[in-house]
């Protein structure tokens, strides 16, 4: 299943938005997302479900063992890009919600060898979230990164 598809058929499969919302927001006719939603088996969804079940208990082991773990996603291509910020909400499963922002920040920093991690100043690498609401009430808000972002030079 293509990229656009999955992506149209993932958003269905969530629930979030009603059928005709997501039809208005991909700008394709609601039956072509009723069929791609129907698409994903349920083997591929046993799949998917099993995958994050894993990676939540990797998660868990790695805390419990003083390991620090990166954040970060294999979701590659424009079209998966506003569902990277949804592992905020799935690690906060297995972790407080201040840890994902740890993560995606200092330690990523840390593990890259940057220097100067922590700080916002003229000259200095950083990694801004900016986000709606507080993450470290709730990691939901930064589930959705793009919606926020601006490109600044």
């Amino acid at each position: 299943m293509p990229a656009f598809k999955a992506k149209v058929a993932l958003a269905a499969v969530r629930g979030e938005k009603t059928i005709v919302e997501l039809a208005q927001q991909f700008d394709v006719h609601p039956n072509q997302i009723t069929q791609w939603r129907n698409q994903l088996s349920a083997e591929s969804m046993r799949k998917i479900s099993q995958v994050r079940d894993r990676g939540l208990e990797s998660l868990k082991i790695s805390r419990d063992a003083g390991v620090k773990t990166r954040f970060g996603t294999d979701l590659l291509g424009i079209e998966l890009h506003d569902y990277q910020g949804e592992e905020f909400t799935l690690r906060a499963k297995a972790e407080d919600t201040v840890d994902p922002l740890i993560s995606a920040t200092s330690v990523n920093a840390e593990m890259m060898m940057e220097g100067n991690t922590g700080i916002i100043v003229e000259g200095a690498y950083a990694d801004l979230l900016v986000v709606h609401g507080d993450p470290t009430m709730d990691a939901s808000a930064g589930r959705y990164p793009s919606r926020s972002r601006r490109e600044t030079h």
